[in-house]
């Protein structure tokens, strides 16, 4: 695959939404014909779709390219598998300084997100330890979503970010099962 596809592809799963050609454009700093063109040619090989004129989104193939594994109900149920309590996700405020709080499902990290100490995100974000329990769970999509994340590890909204990434996932993952 080429590297403007690849791009392409890589944005639009950024995105995780239909995106316009326009602001891939303007994203990736590619005329719009470019962009355009090699459109065409990713939703040939079925990796995008358009749903709606001049709307672009990732389909389960096109993130199979990018290498992650397409979320089948059994991979599904191994993510949302609740682990033993040593498996279980356990929330630091820093070194030697444990919270007392773990998660050992990915639905009870979601949920604890929402009330854990700032400082306990903050440390275990940018020392990559969401991502490193996400992939133990199977979920290597998630682990990338969240890797993102570190870039903008000092933003306000750092807890709604991730609990918003988590709770599209859970989504995606529910959906799987069905």
């Amino acid at each position: 695959m080429s590297k403007i596809k690849r791009s392409i592809l890589e944005e639009l799963w950024k995105e995780n939404a239909s995106v316009n050609v326009a602001h891939l454009s303007k994203i990736l700093g590619l005329k719009y014909q470019v962009i355009v063109m090699n459109l065409n040619e990713l939703e040939k090989l079925g990796y995008v779709v358009s749903k709606q004129r001049g709307y672009y989104s990732i389909t389960p193939s096109g993130r199979e390219a990018l290498g992650f594994p397409i979320l089948t109900p059994q991979l599904a149920q191994r993510i949302l598998y609740p682990r033993r309590k040593e498996e279980a996700f356990h929330f630091f405020t820093g070194i030697g300084n444990y919270t007392g709080v773990f998660a050992s499902s990915l639905q009870e990290f979601f949920e604890k997100i929402q009330t854990i100490d700032e400082q306990s995100i903050k440390f275990h974000l940018l020392r990559g330890d969401f991502e490193k329990w996400f992939e133990f769970l199977g979920d290597r999509e998630l682990a990338k979503r969240v890797s993102l994340l570190r870039e903008r590890a000092n933003e306000e909204k750092l807890r709604e970010t991730l609990y918003n990434l988590i709770k599209i996932r859970c989504a995606e993952i529910s959906a799987a099962l069905k």
